[in-house]
């Protein structure tokens, strides 16, 4: 199996759990095997492509594009690319290194890519992308935005872990784990009421709406029977730990997407553990997770011992694993 087996869909995202977990590797992978007659189209969140890390300094592998693939990057950025390019339009989105452009590459070469900061302006650049031919929109996470695996942009995504992450083999293992974990969560249908509050808890055939987890938990601890709690935003400790210490147990905890699961892994476990189950309304799907065993902080992990632990971990979540470079 290739890692364009895959995927599946029109738009997918690379996301990291650190910076040098093998993005770029990956992002290269992925262009070199797809069918050459497919248009794709690139961009990034942030800046990707420069041929050093710089935060470290490191080397980066460039970004090689085939002629005919668009792409949206900030328009400093074009002087950059050794690809002929083609400048397509404008999209009203700006950076600190310029507006972000629509281009097609007219030669096959190496570009750099900048796109916009925010899932919003990623949107806007995904709608232009297609508009001009693109029929596979990758997109590129900078450093580690795990962001970018929200639902509302793209169908599916693959998660890139390394040795950049921790010394220890073990600890990558564990908390990539956990993150697929969480990326796995069930889906469930959102009840009607409280659109608007930060906090809804669904309790004896009422939905209470509330905009602080004191109010929530006050209600909490009085109500006969809670069926659900709909959180919107980010869930973290501070607002699952005054759940748990109410007593609550046998409840449904529902966030937007897996990408607001922002918690502790002790933290869940302890909801776990009182069957507070964390269910999102939606999620894209995780087509495979890669590994890079080398690090640009130190010694590297031993390549197939790092590949067999992590293959066993993930195993029962039938998420393939791969390294590109092996």
């Amino acid at each position: 199996m290739k890692l364009t087996d895959t995927v599946s869909s029109d738009s997918i995202a690379i996301i990291g759990m650190c910076k040098n977990a093998g993005k770029t590797t990956a992002l290269n992978s992925l262009i070199a095997s797809m069918d050459e007659g497919i248009c794709l189209a690139l961009t990034s969140i942030g800046r990707d492509g420069e041929t050093a890390d710089t935060a470290h300094a490191t080397p980066k592998p460039d970004i090689y594009v085939r002629e005919g693939t668009v792409f949206a990057t900030a328009a400093d950025m074009i002087k950059n690319c050794d690809a002929t390019t083609e400048i397509l339009d404008t999209c009203g989105i700006f950076t600190p290194l310029g507006e972000v452009v629509i281009a097609r590459a007219r030669s096959d070469g190496n570009i750099d890519i900048a796109g916009p900061s925010t899932i919003e302006g990623l949107k806007k650049v995904h709608k232009l992308l297609k508009s001009f031919g693109g029929e596979l929109t990758i997109f590129d996470g900078a450093i580690s935005r795990k962001s970018l695996s929200v639902p509302t942009l793209c169908e599916e995504f693959i998660l890139c872990t390394g040795a950049s992450y921790s010394q220890s083999i073990q600890t990558t293992v564990n908390d990539t784990e956990y993150y697929v974990r969480l990326f796995m969560s069930e889906t469930e249908k959102e009840q009607d009421g409280c659109s608007d509050s930060k906090i809804t808890v669904f309790a004896d055939d009422t939905a209470f709406c509330f905009e602080n987890i004191s109010d929530a938990v006050t209600l909490i601890k009085k109500a006969r029977k809670i069926t659900s709690i709909r959180i919107r935003g980010a869930v973290t400790d501070s607002i699952l730990k005054p759940i748990i210490g109410s007593g609550l147990r046998d409840a449904v905890i529902l966030s937007d997407d897996p990408s607001k699961l922002m918690q502790e892994q002790k933290t869940y476990e302890s909801c776990i553990a009182r069957n507070l189950v964390l269910k999102v309304v939606h999620k894209s799907r995780l087509c495979a997770v890669t590994v890079n065993p080398y690090s640009v902080f130190g010694a590297p992990y031993d390549k197939d011992e790092f590949f067999d632990r992590m293959s066993n971990a993930l195993e029962k979540y039938n998420i393939p694993v791969f390294d590109v470079k092996r």
